[in-house]
């Protein structure tokens, strides 16, 4: 807290837990920017643009189902793309639904969240 108040530049700070932050240390915040879950739509984009252009896209990838069930930031969403480029890498084939609902749903594990449709969409 000392070495905040005595810094005399702009401080950009983020979390996914604002509850867990000291309200000492929030007094000491002079602006707060709450940037809310993106909506569905959004979040399909997100899906999409995350995927690595190089990376080899199984002919039946579709991820509208995936941005309707999973409800996380883009950050979670570059997380789960990424893991399951590497479940893909893995088995030597291209990035398929299977390996994307595998890797959404260890993002939300991740994210102390549950989903209760373990089998949707290819997902094993």
């Amino acid at each position: 807290l000392q070495r905040m108040e005595s810094f005399a530049g702009i401080s950009i700070l983020t979390t996914n837990h604002e509850s867990a932050i000291d309200e000492a240390f929030q007094r000491r915040l002079a602006l707060h920017i709450r940037v809310p879950m993106p909506e569905r739509d959004q979040r399909e984009q997100l899906w999409r643009t995350m995927m690595p252009e190089q990376a080899a896209r199984a002919p039946d990838l579709d991820v509208s189902e995936l941005a309707g069930e999973f409800v996380m930031s883009g950050g979670y969403i570059k997380n789960a793309v990424l893991r399951a480029a590497y479940y893909a890498a893995d088995q030597g084939t291209a990035i398929g639904n299977a390996h994307l609902w595998r890797a959404a749903h260890a993002e939300y594990e991740s994210m102390g969240k549950v989903t209760f449709r373990s089998g949707t969409r290819g997902h094993s």
